[in-house]
């Protein structure tokens, strides 16, 4: 029944909206997690440096652009869809800084059910913004219901304090001249 669902879809859905295979249903261990009922084919964060202890999460570096992709379908149409983005450091929520509401601007517009979508949110890593967490969530309208939301974990880098990298920096100069003068060789008191 699905299925056939889907095909009917393909035929009255927009250029941008392609289908695809069903949805795929987060299970233990995946890398991000439903917070509304949608179907949700794929989030993405690129480009992706994977985490060493643990391979599903990337690796953000501050100071750097990335991509938060997701390939839904929404439920219900909806004209106006509405979007918020918000970091989470510890449990504690925050607004994420420079996106705007206008979910329109991160996918095609409008809603349409039984169609998929890929909603596309470009952010920045700003250097002082600590966050384990990305969440996005699409309303219909401002006080509508949610019609698409994901929380996906991220890690960020460990920022290079500035005053240990000149310290160290002032080490290795240091090791450098020792061992330029033990190399060099020793004047003969004789001569």
């Amino acid at each position: 029944m699905f299925a056939r669902l889907i095909a009917l879809a393909a035929l009255a859905a927009p250029a941008l909206a392609a289908p695809i295979a069903g949805p795929v249903v987060p299970r233990s261990g995946e890398p991000w997690t439903l917070c509304a009922a949608q179907p949700i084919y794929s989030a993405t964060v690129g480009p992706c440096a994977r985490s060493a202890s643990n391979p599903d999460v990337c690796v953000l570096e501050r100071g750097s652009n990335y991509t938060l992709s997701i390939t839904w379908t929404p439920e219900y149409e909806v004209e106006s869809p509405r979007a918020g983005a918000a970091g989470f450091d510890d449990g504690r929520e925050f607004a994420y800084p420079g996106q705007t509401f206008d979910a329109c601007a991160y996918t095609t517009c409008p809603l349409r059910p039984q169609s998929i979508f890929t909603y596309t949110y470009p952010f920045h890593v700003f250097r002082a913004l600590d966050f384990d967490k990305l969440l996005v969530n699409v309303t219909d309208g401002v006080f509508g219901p949610s019609v698409l939301c994901v929380e996906v974990p991220v890690e960020l880098a460990p920022v290079e304090d500035a005053s240990s990298s000149s310290a160290a920096a002032s080490a290795s100069e240091a090791a450098t001249s020792d061992t330029a003068s033990e190399s060099a060789p020793a004047s003969d008191p004789t001569a």
